[in-house]
């Protein structure tokens, strides 16, 4: 089968779509959409918001974000998280007031 048409069938299914539409959903800021979809996450996960730097769920601009948070492991200590894994620990945050 010609490879054209293998990327044109796999581009049609569901699955394909799916993700395609999920991403846009997580790099764009949708507002109130973003907002729900954090807090419905957060509900169902049972994620402890006050490790974050950011603790409500409108602080953050897109679902991604909320992936790539910032917690707080001491007063003075912070740690840059991206999903679950831990990047980089830090005593200062850079261009932060905090």
């Amino acid at each position: 089968m010609n490879e054209s048409v293998k990327t044109l069938i796999h581009r049609l299914t569901p699955k394909y779509l799916l993700t395609r539409l999920a991403g846009v959903l997580a790099r764009n800021e949708l507002g109130g959409l973003t907002t729900w979809a954090i807090t419905q996450f957060i509900k169902k996960y049972k994620i402890d918001m006050s490790e974050a730097l950011k603790e409500k769920p409108e602080e953050y601009k897109t679902f991604n974000e909320f992936f790539t948070e910032i917690l707080r492991t001491e007063p003075d200590r912070y740690v840059l998280k991206k999903a679950d894994c831990v990047c980089l620990l830090t005593e200062r945050l850079p261009n932060s007031e905090t």
